[in-house]
């Protein structure tokens, strides 16, 4: 699953080790190369929600406009496209997948959104709403075109699972709200629920059968899963009590392996936040310091973190550095925000 700058990366000091998966030695690694994407307009606001395997990304940006979704091929060409030529519509891309079929929704000039999946060689859209709903999303699109979401329902939200040739099928873990976050190549669904009326996220985990496993990491007080690779390995963040954000990542017999960034902060609301996990087993995320600021980092497989920050990424409170996608050959993408607060999308090579 693909979900989820010119320059020299500047690249951070080692860290003391913070971890509680394998022993491994914290390292700024070697140099690499990070490219600004911003799209052609007067307005830079561009954000970076996927990359795949050949280096194209997918994510959205502002002009006079409004919203539009966008395409970077590898060459460095950007298409901007738009899921409705509707006067008042947003576009919104997020995910995409290896032939470059991208997913994400659209919302229409009465607020309303509607997923969309949008082919990569005609770059025709295909739009869809869950039964009876006034907001239906796409998160995420696998290599062959089918995608996750939610979609809103009379009292609750419902996840689905929408194959390539549009059978539609929603499914609910217990009865709350349901989310499917990512999907992998053979369509098992990850995400998070809530028991109803609590807020407290729980995540789950639901194989190409439908047969569902929900799971909390051990001495958690909130669970979110973002990211599932070929594997059945899947990642994101757990909450402790004293609500420090940590992550993790899940192996398919449903063991554990706990970790902590270099240099992620301990009060509250701060840690770590792990976005996606690539086929290598390779976790890309950001850290929250204590200073509030967010610092890019990939894991590697042996519990070795590089850190990063994208030139011309912020330092101050709530600006830095968030990676949203990673795929198989290490290549990251995601975006950064400056000292003014302007979004800028990045693809770390």
């Amino acid at each position: 699953m693909y979900k989820a700058m010119c320059g020299v990366a500047l690249l951070l000091a080692p860290f003391a080790l913070v971890s509680n998966g394998p022993a491994g030695a914290s390292t700024a690694g070697s140099a690499n190369k990070i490219v600004t994407v911003d799209c052609p307009s007067t307005t830079p606001n561009a954000q970076i929600g996927g990359i795949n395997l050949i280096g194209q990304v997918t994510g959205f940006c502002d002009d006079a406009n409004g919203r539009h979704g966008f395409i970077r091929n590898v060459g460095g060409s950007i298409v901007l496209f738009d899921a409705s030529t509707a006067a008042g519509t947003h576009t919104y891309a997020f995910a995409i997948n290896a032939s470059g079929e991208i997913a994400g929704y659209y919302s229409d000039a009465q607020y309303l959104n509607h997923a969309f999946i949008r082919d990569a060689q005609s770059g025709n859209i295909t739009a869809f709403d869950g039964p009876g709903s006034k907001y239906t999303w796409a998160s995420s699109v696998n290599d062959s075109g089918a995608t996750t979401g939610a979609y809103s329902g009379a009292n609750r939200y419902h996840a689905y699972v929408r194959s390539a040739n549009g059978i539609f099928t929603s499914f609910d873990v217990g009865s709350g709200s349901s989310y499917g976050d990512g999907i992998g190549a053979d369509g098992s669904v990850v995400g998070f629920y809530y028991h109803p009326h609590s807020l407290v996220q729980h995540g789950f985990v639901r194989d190409p059968l439908g047969n569902v496993t929900t799971f909390d990491v051990p001495g958690s007080t909130a669970t979110q899963p973002y990211s599932i690779n070929k594997y059945g390995q899947i990642t994101g963040w757990y909450l402790t009590s004293n609500n420090v954000y940590h992550g993790f990542i899940r192996d398919k017999t449903g063991t554990f392996t706990t970790f902590d960034a270099p240099g992620a902060g301990n009060i509250p609301f701060s840690g770590t936040t792990p976005a996606s996990i690539s086929d290598t087993g390779e976790v890309t995320g950001y850290e929250v310091t204590d200073s509030a600021t967010e610092v890019a980092f990939i894991r590697d497989r042996s519990d070795n973190f590089t850190l990063f920050k994208a030139p011309g990424a912020g330092g101050a409170s709530g600006e830095g550095t968030i990676p949203q996608s990673i795929s198989s050959n290490g290549a990251t993408a995601g975006y950064y925000r400056d000292s003014n607060f302007v979004y800028h999308g990045f693809i770390r090579f």
